[in-house]
């Protein structure tokens, strides 16, 4: 029976490139998915956006002496250019200060600020700020910076990217500093403290009772958007991160048109795919504003993920501790394909994940092996019509084996790629055998995939219950050149 999806992944900050820790993060797991719902005859969509508004940017700004918004349109440029790079079908990508969007998002914003303001969903809260004389600017977003107070591993902004907590700028433990603080005014609002049925349960459920249940709504910038309605709050301005449900219902209403996908009427099911160190604000977000407006339902389906490592440190656009897609794909003749599909091997569903540049370089050889011999080297021999009875039974086990362990609810693509490896324990000459391998390899090397699945005959992308064919075209399949550790670190580290 089919089924609408919209799948909606983290809003990346338009302050430099996409690297392999944000790739394989939500965007893998968001491409996946949806090329997993749209094999199986779904009707899945992906639309995401910039998180124009992040304190980063102006940081950004400074370092290239240009205007924020400059750079918000520049590397709003650069991470679709990205995306596109490693094959992350997204179908709407929004940058909040294009003419197309600027409207339309301020008036979401806005609309559900004053919503809740309405209800009395937003309470002020007296804070103490430091203020930096020197820049003259408060210490808030990026420029906050110290220990987190649950973990008391270094933390920036208002939330620890090592655990996951959220946190106001005075419950940070500072470093010593000049600085003196300033008492400010900010809003924040209320939001249910129980979550139900998730694994990140006990991370949002601990936050949000010591943050009394309140999230931040506003924040000590002068970029950002106007808080409406409330000329008593001269330094803040919206905090993207405690609207950014809003953002989410802006893409719902793209996908949904006539009825929003996050309706309470709407049959569209809606996916989440996340950084562990965002999954507070995005619960908080959807929970709170879902509670004071009941005619908005939150997300379905939740998926987060923690870090990728590199040498044993975090992927960090920021410190430039990172693999970036723009040196490894763009400006190398390394494939997406296989990069995907390594990234798809590491479980960071439930624990880091370690990149090793020694592991992916054995691992990027040995696959450029199987696909000559077993894929490409196929097409060269006749290929028969039949197959073994035994074999299509054991192709239909294994695609429900994969759409079990890519199903939203529970998501383990790094046990989903061993159906891939069962598979060529098969390997013969066969039309079915290729086809079953386009099917199988899809969700992970999609460019591979389709250039199998048109070279068989079959028109469209690879999909379960296909039987649309045309003559066959033979299409160029990719060149892969071996990959030495000399070269990794040529165009990556």
């Amino acid at each position: 029976m089919k089924q609408k999806y919209l799948i909606i992944p983290s809003v990346p900050t338009p302050n430099g490139h996409l690297h392999l820790g944000h790739i394989g993060g939500p965007f893998l797991t968001a491409d996946i998915i949806t090329r997993v719902l749209q094999r199986q005859g779904h009707e899945a969509k992906m639309i995401c956006g910039t998180d124009t508004y992040e304190s980063f940017v102006v940081h950004k700004a400074v370092n290239e002496n240009k205007s924020s918004e400059e750079i918000c349109h520049d590397y709003h440029k650069k991470i679709a250019a990205d995306l596109q790079a490693m094959d992350i079908n997204i179908d709407t990508f929004i940058n909040p200060l294009a003419d197309e969007w600027r409207n339309q998002y301020g008036e979401w914003q806005h609309f559900i600020f004053k919503k809740l303001e309405n209800m009395g969903a937003i309470t002020a809260i007296d804070e103490q700020v430091l203020w930096d004389e020197k820049a003259k600017r408060y210490r808030v977003g990026c420029w906050l910076q110290g220990k987190c107070p649950v973990c008391k591993m270094y933390a920036e902004s208002y939330f620890c990217e090592n655990c996951g907590a959220y946190f106001r700028p005075e419950e940070l433990i500072l470093n010593k500093n000049t600085f003196f603080s300033e008492k400010t005014t900010n809003l924040f609002m209320k939001v249910p403290t129980d979550l139900v049925h998730s694994s990140l349960k006990k991370l949002y459920q601990d936050t949000m009772t010591q943050q009394k249940g309140l999230m931040r709504l506003t924040a000590n910038s002068d970029w950002g958007l106007a808080v409406p309605s409330n000329a008593s709050l001269p330094s803040s301005t919206l905090f993207s991160y405690g609207l950014i449900f809003a953002y989410f219902l802006m893409m719902g209403k793209i996908a949904g048109k006539e009825v929003n996908a996050f309706s309470i009427n709407s049959s569209v099911k809606t996916i989440s795919c996340f950084g562990i160190d965002n999954a507070v604000a995005f619960l908080a977000s959807a929970l709170g504003v879902t509670h004071h407006c009941k005619e908005y339902k939150p997300f379905d389906y939740l998926i987060p993920n923690y870090f990728y490592l590199l040498n044993n440190k975090k992927f960090s656009k920021s410190k430039g501790h990172a693999i970036f897609v723009n040196d490894l794909i763009i400006k190398s003749s390394v494939s997406s394909d296989i990069v995907r599909f390594f990234l798809a091997t590491i479980n960071v569903r439930d624990q880091v994940g370690y990149f090793s540049a020694d592991e992916f370089v054995v691992f990027y050889n040995k696959t450029i092996l199987w696909i000559n011999a077993a894929i490409i080297n196929q097409f060269k021999a006749n290929q028969d019509d039949e197959m073994p009875i035994l074999c299509d039974g054991i192709l239909k086990s294994l695609l429900k084996n994969q759409n079990d362990l890519l199903h939203p609810s529970q998501f383990l693509p790094h046990l989903a790629v061993k159906t891939i490896y069962s598979w060529l324990t098969y390997t013969c000459s066969s039309h079915q055998w290729l086809k079953g391998m386009s099917l199988l390899m899809y969700p992970f090397m999609p460019k591979l995939a389709q250039c199998i699945w048109h070279n068989l005959g079959y028109l469209g992308c690879p999909a379960e219950m296909q039987h649309e064919t045309t003559i066959p075209i033979p299409l160029t399949f990719p060149h892969y050149k071996q990959l030495s550790r000399d070269d990794l670190h040529a165009v990556a580290l």
